[in-house]
């Protein structure tokens, strides 16, 4: 069983407001655009969060809660993350970027558990120890 992921690129990833892709309401709408489209399955950010609250004022929850979607990310975005899961109560994943595919260096790691969260509902715990 295999999965594809296939990629689809924000029109927000050129767009330049000082050193970042876009005003907090253009990132916002960005992602709102993927929460609101049924095609698509997870999604994830290219790289850190700076200034992820600017987002959070523009963000529809109604539509996030009803979405297919599941969204991943970390570091600065665990500001989207919260904010997601308090006010929709759905799971979200600190994991990884879009970049993390493309990683030397563990993404046999990272591509086994991904497979795991996202074909099928058993539960896994990842922690970087086996003493719990």
């Amino acid at each position: 069983m295999g999965i594809d992921l296939i990629p689809i690129i924000s029109n927000c990833i050129y767009a330049r407001d000082s050193v970042f892709s876009g005003s907090g309401r253009e990132r916002a709408d960005c992602l709102m655009g993927f929460f609101g489209d049924s095609e698509i399955k997870s999604i994830f950010d290219v790289s850190g969060g700076d200034l992820g609250n600017e987002v959070l004022p523009y963000l529809d929850y109604d539509v996030i809660k009803n979405s297919q979607a599941t969204f991943w990310g970390y570091s600065d975005l665990t500001t989207i993350i919260n904010a997601i899961y308090a006010k929709t109560g759905l799971v979200t994943y600190s994991g990884p970027h879009y970049s993390s595919f493309g990683m030397k260096y563990g993404l046999d790691y990272t591509l086994d558990y991904f497979k795991k969260l996202n074909i099928n509902d058993d539960i896994y715990f990842i922690c970087g120890t086996d003493n719990l």
